[in-house]
């Protein structure tokens, strides 16, 4: 049974910092990262390889990165990050972003395409980007 980990809202400070330095006078609505913590059944069946992207190093502040990535205006859907791993591949589970579009400029924050290894994860937080409307 899936467990609650909380919800974490957008940095206002990181928001409109960024927005400062664009022409448009009307703030943009906030997204806001839901995470929750789950079993690897809750897995996508199939990653789509065009939108999927590992990260490079093996641990991450994924709180962080996301903010970055939400900063920057890429479209993160939704992400997961290992907590309990089960295989023994030398490399292991990474955390792992799927975008609601390409975007090539994710290589630029230390991604690279294709799925992380998410199945040897048993334990992971799932992270959702809900955009208002």
């Amino acid at each position: 049974m899936p467990r609650h980990a909380g919800s974490v809202l957008v940095s206002v400070a990181l928001v409109l910092s960024a927005s400062a330095c664009r022409d448009d006078a009307a703030p943009r609505p906030r997204p806001v990262i839901d995470s929750l913590e789950v079993d690897n059944a809750a897995l996508p069946d199939v990653f789509d390889s065009l939108r999927t992207f590992r990260y490079r190093f093996p641990t991450v502040q994924a709180d962080s990165v996301l903010l970055a990535l939400l900063v920057w205006e890429v479209d993160v859907r939704r992400a997961w990050r290992p907590i309990s791993i089960l295989c023994a591949s030398p490399m292991g589970p990474r955390f792992t972003i799927e975008l609601g579009r390409d975007d090539p400029r994710v290589l630029g924050f230390g991604f690279e395409r294709g799925e992380g290894g998410l199945g040897c994860a048993w334990r992971l937080m799932r992270y959702d980007v809900r955009r208002p409307n």
